[in-house]
């Protein structure tokens, strides 16, 4: 892929799907990304919530990564890929 591509690319994901708002130093977005996952938790899968609250894992220390790199830094290739795939087909 030429570098003009890749480009364009990124400059896509920052400003039309609004990843570029998580990355601002108050970090806000990622934030409200956050909490939006552990009240998902805690109303769905309650279980899960209470266990994680059990040991005192927040969801900054496993979910911050995961939506900073749009899941690239701590999964496998191929389900990195599907991810990419479905940013990219809207």
């Amino acid at each position: 892929m030429k570098e003009i591509s890749v480009f364009h690319v990124f400059k896509y994901m920052m400003y039309e799907l609004g990843l570029r708002k998580q990355f601002k130093p108050s970090m806000t977005v990622l934030q409200m990304k956050l909490y939006q996952l552990t009240r998902l938790l805690h109303d769905h899968y309650k279980d899960v919530y209470d266990h994680l609250e059990s040991h005192e894992i927040s969801s900054t220390l496993y979910a911050a990564p995961w939506f900073l790199t749009l899941f690239a830094s701590q999964f496998p290739l191929g389900f990195v890929a599907r991810v990419f795939d479905m940013v990219f087909v809207q």
